[in-house]
């Protein structure tokens, strides 16, 4: 008899972006706001990343970013800017930020000001983060029977924190990933796995994270 298979789809967790509303002489969609990094072990320092994407290098462009506790419509109401201190050959710009708290969420823009028009300037959208926020990622899935599945996930980042409570969150609706793995307590970063089962074949499962 031909035993039919479940099929599991793996999803990337969707940045968490709040679309501004901006004023002035702006141009929202040529600098792009990329997504931060962890600096260091403690989660009290970051990376903060953006993207020039119009057709041109940044030999005429000054990047800069804007970031503070609380979001604004107005990127000049944030309380910090800083001037972006690394550039690459793809226009990825970014700097580093130290002696966050890092339990604190912050919000940040990344703004590109062209030399040439010294009043043009461009800006990303919103971005949240927390600095002592661990980070994981979905691993690809190891075994998929009739009715059950090994999924795998990878914890990247401890966020300064002394252990982590890691699980995968799955199901057959995005909107609604109801069933989830047991916690795992980790203490230190590494992989994680679960044997899901009770699946029901031909269905399409889809998987996410959450930590």
């Amino acid at each position: 008899m031909d035993k039919k298979k479940i099929k599991i789809i793996v999803i990337s967790v969707p940045l968490l972006l709040a679309i501004s509303a901006l004023s002035g002489c702006v141009a929202p969609d040529a600098i792009r706001t990329y997504p931060w990094d962890h600096l260091n072990t403690e989660g009290t320092a970051v990376t903060l990343r953006g993207y020039l994407i119009l057709p041109e290098n940044f030999k005429n462009w000054d990047g800069y970013f804007v970031y503070d506790t609380e979001r604004h419509d107005d990127w000049e109401n944030y309380k910090y800017r800083v001037e972006a201190d690394s550039y690459d050959a793809w226009n990825g710009f970014s700097v580093d930020i130290y002696d966050l708290d890092r339990t604190t969420e912050y919000h940040y823009r990344a703004l590109g000001e062209y030399k040439l028009q010294g009043s043009t300037i461009r800006v990303g959208v919103d971005i949240a983060f927390i600095p002592g926020a661990p980070r994981v990622i979905v691993n690809p899935v190891t075994f998929i029977g009739v009715d059950s599945a090994i999924i795998n996930g990878e914890l990247l980042h401890m966020g300064g924190a002394s252990s982590c409570n890691v699980y995968l969150k799955y199901g057959t609706d995005l909107n609604n990933l109801n069933m989830e793995t047991p916690v795992e307590v980790m203490t230190s970063t590494g992989q994680f796995s679960a044997n899901i089962t009770g699946l029901s074949p031909c269905e399409t499962y889809l998987l996410n994270y959450k930590n």
